[in-house]
């Protein structure tokens, strides 16, 4: 009898030990989570804790988002520089403009305009971005005749880019910017010569993108795509509201190369957000806004 006591009091010592020892644990950690969540760091803390399938299946598709974008602002990119080819279009820059030069890059750039729809204007400025040695857009024309086009200046023309942030310089490579609602292909042009000349610019419009999104089932119909602007972008899943906060924490956020999958500050919406990211080749970033609680474990 008394060794059968002697070992339940053992047991209930045993017990009490490890009641007190999780006990301890527990007043440690939140402890350590308040302390976090005072400093505002909480938030680098709160990217490890969510639902690792969930994770997984969101990166999966943004890696397939990607993967549509890249073949797509290839596929554009390879279209521009063999337009950039023709001989019509390498004389551009002559001062003087025969009638059949005219006509041909009036057609060339027509049937482009036709096969692809979102794509809003051409223009071909001098290295200096000053000058505009050719255009699609038929405002940017002061004066025409049969010999001759004479265009506004660069700085004067609506819809445009600051020039620095679009410059290709002679033996560069082409790239790709993202604007307000639109997507900026920059080539280093040569005339007829292999003299370089300046930049030619092609400008489209993200719809152009959202409809090949739609079209091989990545997002649904109506879905927007916005552009970041800084470091170039897209992003999809972003709310009604908060564009101007949002868009800045997530260029905050690739500005430091920052593509493993986040939880974003609440303050910005009414509910939690989480981004996930991802590359083209071309360098540029697409980007996922989801309801963070769908990766609560």
């Amino acid at each position: 009898m008394f060794y059968h006591k002697y070992v339940i009091l053992n047991s209930n010592v045993t017990i009490s030990r490890k009641a007190v020892f999780s006990l301890l644990i527990s007043v440690v950690l939140f402890a350590a989570f308040s302390v976090l969540a005072f400093a505002r760091l909480f938030d680098l803390v709160e990217t490890r804790f969510y639902n690792p399938a969930a994770a997984r299946s969101l990166s999966r598709e943004i890696a397939a988002d990607t993967e549509v974008l890249d073949l797509y602002l290839g596929n554009l990119t390879n279209r521009f520089a063999a337009v950039l080819q023709e001989g019509s279009v390498r004389r551009s820059f002559l001062p003087n403009q025969e009638a059949e030069d005219i006509y041909h890059r009036s057609r060339i750039f027509g049937i482009l305009q036709e096969n692809i729809t979102s794509l809003q204007w051409v223009r071909f400025v001098d290295a200096r971005g000053t000058r505009l040695h050719f255009s699609t857009y038929p405002q940017d024309v002061l004066s025409q005749d049969a010999g001759s086009l004479a265009y506004q200046n660069y700085n004067d023309v609506i819809d445009t880019v600051p020039f620095e942030t679009v410059l290709v310089t002679e033996g560069g490579e082409p790239k790709i910017r993202t604007g307000t609602d639109k997507i900026i292909f920059s080539f280093p042009f040569y005339d007829s010569y292999d003299v370089y000349r300046g930049t030619a610019l092609f400008s489209v419009s993200v719809r152009g993108a959202a409809e090949r999104l739609i079209s091989l089932g990545r997002i649904k119909v109506g879905e927007e795509v916005n552009t970041i602007a800084e470091p170039p972008g897209f992003l999809t899943g972003m709310p009604r509201i908060g564009h101007s906060a949002l868009g800045a924490l997530v260029s905050r956020l690739w500005a430091d190369d920052h593509t493993d999958l986040s939880v974003l500050d609440a303050d910005y919406t009414a509910s939690s957000l989480a981004l996930v990211s991802s590359k083209t080749s071309q360098g540029i970033y697409t980007g996922r806004l989801i309801d963070a609680s769908l990766l609560a474990i």
